[in-house]
């Protein structure tokens, strides 16, 4: 945001419909080649990788998700027995989901090793 010299941010205009730059349109060449699959670039994935999957999920198919899965070489696969596109969204769903994300981000991020060879701490540890 811009400071509007008052010390307060100047207001945003957002423009919507006809008044915005924003166009819904893509060329057709990206029809004419390949489609993009995350099952064929798995296996050269070579970083820790989180999947989460809703087992039960009617919008984004859970097979194509856990073929992917099981050719990275670093990949942690989690299936969520039972749940929906939406039920992760909100409610325990959602909570069992953070809870793999967090203890996915802190033993891959905050658990890891510096550069001086030492491990590092999560904040708090004894």
């Amino acid at each position: 945001m811009v400071d509007s010299g008052r010390g307060c941010p100047a207001p945003v205009v957002v423009a919507i419909g006809e008044d915005s730059r924003w166009r819904n349109r893509v060329s057709a060449g990206w029809l004419l080649g390949p489609p993009y699959s995350p099952i064929r670039h798995a296996a050269t994935l070579h970083c820790p990788w989180l999947v989460c999957v809703a087992e039960s999920d009617q919008v984004a198919k859970p097979a194509p998700a856990i073929d992917a899965a099981r050719r990275a070489p670093q990949c942690e696969l989690r299936v969520y027995p039972g749940v929906d596109h939406f039920d992760i969204y909100d409610g325990p769903q959602h909570e069992a989901v953070v809870a793999d994300e967090l203890e996915f981000l802190q033993r891959h991020l905050i658990g890891r090793e510096t550069r001086a060879g030492a491990r590092a701490q999560p904040p708090n540890a004894p």
